[in-house]
Parts: structure tokens; sequence; C-alpha cells
């Protein structure tokens, strides 16, 4: 996508790229309104970039880089309240723990600009993207047994294992412990499952 590579171009701490970018930041802004955060597949295919840049090590924003990248995810999340995308939600839960602008001496992550958004305020939509992850594991567990079951032990592991890091997430997006609690049960209600998995997952999160 070469729209994202171009407005990439952009980030930089030395100077050059610096003025360039405040001489170019109203234009930068009207072109990503354009080309970017007009439809899903376009934020698709520039979170598709920034992840192959998180892989190859590339995880860090000038301070003003960082404004434009939070307004792309901010309207990515406007999108989301309207439209579901499982993909690009894992993208924006992924890129946000990885990405930050440096100030001082403190790596300011997107995790902490973008977790105020109303798309995160209901639990409902936690529940859901819970639920849709655990189901997607138990569907590549059956891909790969013949027989396309799953039996009790395996499905309790895809659920605890998808429980603790929600759990975690979740408090990153600050949430307290009684209502991660609270879903947690839900979901454990929900899927019937023993009960020292259960037990596993609330002594996780309370020591957490």
């Amino acid at each position: 996508m070469e729209i994202a590579k171009q407005i990439l171009s952009y980030n930089g701490d030395d100077e050059s790229k610096i003025n360039l970018l405040n001489e170019k930041y109203n234009e930068l802004i009207e072109l990503i309104n354009e080309k970017i955060v007009n439809n899903i597949a376009n934020i698709e295919g520039f979170f598709i970039i920034l992840n192959n840049n998180r892989i190859n090590g590339k995880i860090n924003f000038s301070n003003k880089f960082y404004d434009l990248i939070i307004y792309i995810f901010t309207k990515a999340q406007d999108l989301l309240l309207k439209n579901e995308n499982k993909r690009i939600q894992d993208f924006i839960f992924i890129l946000s723990q990885a990405y930050y602008k440096e100030v001082g001496k403190k790596k300011i992550y997107i995790l902490e600009d973008i977790k105020s958004h109303e798309l995160y305020k209901s639990k409902d939509f936690w529940k859901k993207k819970i639920m849709t992850t655990i189901e997607d594991g138990f569907k590549k567990i059956r891909k790969l047994n013949s027989s396309n079951k799953i039996n009790q032990e395996k499905k309790e592991e895809i659920i605890c294992n998808n429980l603790f890091i929600f759990s975690v997430l979740m408090k990153k997006f600050d949430y307290n412990k009684d209502i991660i609690i609270e879903l947690v049960n839900q979901i454990f209600d929900r899927c019937k499952c023993g009960e020292n998995c259960r037990k596993q997952v609330l002594i996780f999160i309370n020591q957490n």
C-alpha cells in the first residue's frame, strides 16, 4: 500500500523530517481522510504495514507523527462502533501495546491514548470479543483433528489461556478486578468449564 508507506516516511526524529512533517501535517490529515480511514479495507492495509514494521523492530514514533497515528487509530475505532471487524480489532490490540513515543525518558504507548474510546466501555464488547477468540481457538483444534472434535481438557486449556490474556488486557484498559471477575464468571458459566479451570483464572486475576 503505497499511500501508507508514503505517510510512514514522515516519521523520524531528525530536524529535516520534523520540519517537513510540520509543514505537511494538514495535507497528511487530508490524505489520511481520503485514502486510509475512509473504509475498513484501507485501514487494514495500513495496519498490516505497521505490523510488518513492528515485527522488524520499528516501533517508535516522533511526537508529532504519533499524533497522526492516534488520529488513524481513533478513526478506526469509530468505524468499529458501526462495523465489527475482528482482524482490525486484533491489530489495534497488538499495535497499541507495541508502538510508542518518547517523552523525556518515558515511553507513551498508543494504548494509553486510545483506551478511553467509547468502543471499550461496553462489557458486551469484551464478552463478545473473548467468546469469538475462544471459538476461533476451538475451530483451529477441530481442523487439526480428523474426528472434528475437541476434548474437554483441550477446551478448558483454550478457555483458560484466553481468559488469562484478556484479563490482563482489560486491566490495561482500566477495568477493575470486580468487573473482570464478573465477566470471567459469565464466560465460564456459558462454556460449562470445570471448577479447577475457573479457580486458576480467578487466582491469576486476584494476584495481578
